[in-house]
């Protein structure tokens, strides 16, 4: 059940591995989901169709791998040491955008939903390989749902990610004028963009996944 109190307590007795502990904040009007401690979700109640944000911790690299929502994923830790990944996700319907850390080397075995499409976005490109291909300083990701495809990821890795319905996606491409083709994801996993660009990208993913308030936080810094 529910506990309406700011600062919920807990008999930490009786908390088993994998259960899952909630309550309801009546000061912001927020129902927190946490599972020992290492995942916290927020739902908004108060606006209709507000995004969903979870936060996830984890000591273990497949654990990691199954904390992406909607994701079908393999982790493999490459070279000895405690493993420290974070992944901080927003969902809204369709639209999916997250940060992930991880602090070890990864073999990644991956798949999006098979509505969806990826496009992903590493800090450090050059030390990032996907189908054993390596990058360029201004390459991003992307690949279809419903394809498997594989990462390799430095220590100390970030990157920022957004999935979106391909069906949406090619929508907003028509009231937009911009023509795209389904089957150049499928084709090039690798895609680059101007520098400008890219930083805009990263700077406004960036915003998302760190606002409070659900809003696209949008300001000077972002061009159309």
């Amino acid at each position: 059940g529910y506990r309406n109190s700011a600062n919920p307590s807990r008999d930490e007795s009786s908390m088993k591995s994998g259960d899952l502990f909630s309550w309801q904040d009546s000061t912001i009007g927020t129902k927190l989901i946490e599972r020992d401690s290492l995942e916290v979700c927020m739902h908004h109640k108060s606006t209709k169709n507000a995004p969903e944000r979870c936060t996830f911790e984890t000591r273990d690299a497949n654990e990691q791998a199954r904390n992406l929502t909607d994701w079908h994923q393999k982790y493999d830790q490459v070279g000895a040491g405690r493993f420290y990944g974070r992944i901080d996700e927003l969902r809204l319907n369709d639209l999916q955008v997250y940060r992930e850390h991880s602090s070890h080397t990864l073999y990644q075995q991956c798949m999006v939903r098979s509505d969806g499409i990826w496009f992903g976005i590493p800090d450090n490109p050059e030390d990032c390989r996907i189908n054993g291909q390596p990058l360029d300083q201004t390459d991003i990701l992307c690949r279809p749902g419903n394809q498997p495809f594989d990462l390799m990821t430095p220590d100390r890795f970030n990157m920022l990610g957004i999935v979106v319905s391909q069906h949406e996606l090619m929508k907003a491409s028509l009231l937009q004028g911009v023509e795209i083709k389904a089957t150049d994801a499928v084709s090039h996993p690798r895609l680059r963009l101007p520098p400008k660009t890219l930083q805009q990208l990263r700077y406004l993913i960036t915003r998302i996944v760190e606002s409070r308030s659900g809003r696209i936080p949008l300001d000077s810094r972002i061009h159309h």
